[in-house]
């Protein structure tokens, strides 16, 4: 299952809010917390963009995630997305595939779009790293969710 997750070390801005206050740790988690929901669905954004089906399968499978810790807030985007029969090919699209055939029966059988077809083996299929040029191509995004999370930040530690 292709998996994009980035983290943020929050431990130096943290120890300094706690020496504030416990009010100040929580409006730095909360704010670091919301930059990176909003980085996660930039992520998702930009790789939707990429996809040649946008209403499709794979365009809806997306989900995001964040997790905060003491050390840090991870941001994780995963894809499932599922053919009919259960064959995850989320993972085949990302990182591309092999070609293959029948081994047990004289022809493969695929299902697409209501119509039956029948082939002796199919070749492989290129990569085509969508999660990982999404990431890429919302990285400006997501430093300008941060740059506003501190200065977010800054504003809300001046007036405790």
């Amino acid at each position: 299952m292709p998996t994009a997750a980035f983290t943020i070390d929050i431990r130096e801005i943290t120890r300094l809010a706690d020496s504030l206050g416990r009010a100040s740790g929580k409006i730095v988690r909360d704010e670091l917390t919301t930059a990176m929901d909003k980085s996660t669905m930039h992520v998702v954004t930009s790789s939707r963009a990429r996809v040649n089906n946008k209403t499709g399968n794979y365009s809806n499978s997306f989900q995001r995630q964040t997790k905060v810790s003491a050390s840090g807030v991870l941001g994780i985007i995963t894809n499932a997305a599922k053919s009919s029969t259960g064959f995850v090919y989320a993972a085949s699209l990302e990182w591309g595939r092999r070609g293959f055939s029948a081994i047990k029966a004289k022809a493969l059988r695929f299902e697409i779009g209501g119509v039956v077809i029948f082939a002796k083996s199919v070749g492989p299929a290129p990569a085509q790293h969508i999660m990982e040029y999404g990431a890429r191509d919302a990285e400006p995004r997501i430093n300008a969710e941060f740059d506003a999370a501190r200065d977010r930040i800054a504003a809300k530690l001046e007036r405790v």
